[in-house]
């Protein structure tokens, strides 16, 4: 700031040594980093076990059955679209785009509804199957069966409701990571 002395105006001035907040950048924000790194770590380690899972159906021996039916197949394709969407959230999530972000978020919506109602239906038919498994066991004897089918069903729900919260903090961080990387992003438009 000068004073011009023959009159009674204040002229501003910037200096070259006057120093200008500079807002950090996506990479720099610690909050940011932190939920990116944390989402990539997740979803790495789902990437990971979707990879196993595609190999082992593809590498893997089928058990016989009666049936003149592979699930070899239908196993193998599960598995490599896990391993698609996974990666596009990898990508999305490296690449700092919110609307892959989005993108990735919602579909996880849509899978955990699906998953919701793979667990409603799961569980309704584990409890139908171990009345009739139950009322039959009665009229032979067989309470083994019972408990290893109660065990089964137990396994089951705890691995199906493991992979829904699983799910549900993917969400989250995916939306959060891409709220953030907007709300960053637009920031330096409103200071101007």
């Amino acid at each position: 700031m000068q004073y011009a002395q023959g009159s009674e105006k204040v002229v501003l001035t910037t200096s070259p040594y006057m120093p200008v907040s500079q807002p950090l950048s996506l990479n720099e924000d610690p909050e940011i980093r932190r939920t990116r790194k944390v989402l990539l770590i997740i979803v790495g380690v789902c990437l990971g076990l979707a990879v196993l899972g595609v190999v082992s159906s593809i590498v893997g021996s089928e058990a016989p059955s009666n049936t003149q039916y592979s699930t070899r197949g239908a196993q193998s394709g599960q598995s490599l679209i896990s391993v698609i969407f996974l990666s596009f959230g990898c990508l999305v999530a490296y690449r700092y785009s919110p609307t892959g972000l989005k993108v990735f978020a919602w579909l996880n919506v849509v899978g955990l509804v699906i998953l919701g109602i793979g667990v409603i239906v799961c569980i309704f038919f584990g409890f139908v199957s171990l009345t009739v498994v139950a009322s039959a066991a009665n009229d032979r004897g067989q309470g083994i069966q019972v408990g290893v089918s109660i065990m089964v069903l137990l396994f089951v729900t705890i691995i199906l409701i493991a992979a829904f919260i699983l799910q549900i903090v993917i969400m989250k961080l995916a939306f959060k990571l891409a709220r953030l990387i907007e709300a960053k992003k637009s920031l330096p438009h409103q200071q101007i």
